[in-house]
């Protein structure tokens, strides 16, 4: 961790596993404070143009992995079984309430994303990856060119994200989390540099 001694980091990363353990309701924030230092730190470390060519190739696999070899379905699946992945579910309060069920906020174990139903989607699962991936992009982007084209990468991987919910209101099963929203965090940065030419800055 940054501004702490190996001892001091040591410490803490082992008070979060066993926080994990001791407090499974606090399994949700855990993994997104996880998620957020994982993706915070390789966005620091990684030049731009290395993160590019990193998060392209985990975004093809991503597509490969769910829509031709399938294997990451299969791998969600047991993970699911075994109750050993990690998963934040995202529901429609709307579509809940009119299929009488609770709407909440949880961790689930599957991998990318899911629809549960067809008329608009009623539960969302994404990894933690989708998550990480994206984070690392806009923090490089923020390394690299500044503020501006950090709040421009953010953006569009909430465009990419709103992609993938209206895919998801129209059809169910799964989909890679990957491709639309770092496509969208890379097109945001894209479209940073584009402005910064035509504005002449």
């Amino acid at each position: 961790l940054i501004g702490f001694g190996d001892l001091a980091s040591l410490i803490v990363g082992l008070g979060f596993v066993l926080a994990r353990f001791v407090f499974a309701s606090w399994l949700l924030p855990l993994m997104l404070v996880a998620s957020v230092i994982v993706g915070s730190l390789l966005g620091a470390s990684l030049d731009f143009l290395v993160v590019v060519l990193f998060s392209v190739i985990l975004a093809a696999y991503d597509y490969s992995a769910v829509f031709f070899t399938k294997h990451m379905i299969t791998l969600a699946e047991g993970l699911q079984e075994r109750k050993a992945g990690f998963m934040i579910e995202i529901t429609n309060k709307s579509q809940a309430r009119n299929s009488n069920e609770n709407a909440t906020v949880g961790v689930k174990t599957k991998i990318n994303l899911k629809a549960e139903k067809t008329e608009g989607f009623e539960s969302v699962k994404l990894g933690t990856g989708d998550v990480v991936i994206p984070l690392v992009v806009t923090v490089s982007a923020l390394r690299s060119f500044g503020l501006a084209a950090a709040i421009f990468s953010l953006f569009g991987s909430l465009a990419g994200m709103f992609v993938l919910l209206s895919v998801l209101s129209k059809k169910k099963g799964y989909l890679p989390g990957l491709p639309p929203l770092v496509g969208g965090a890379l097109l945001g940065v894209g479209i940073f540099w584009l402005v910064k030419i035509l504005s002449g800055f």
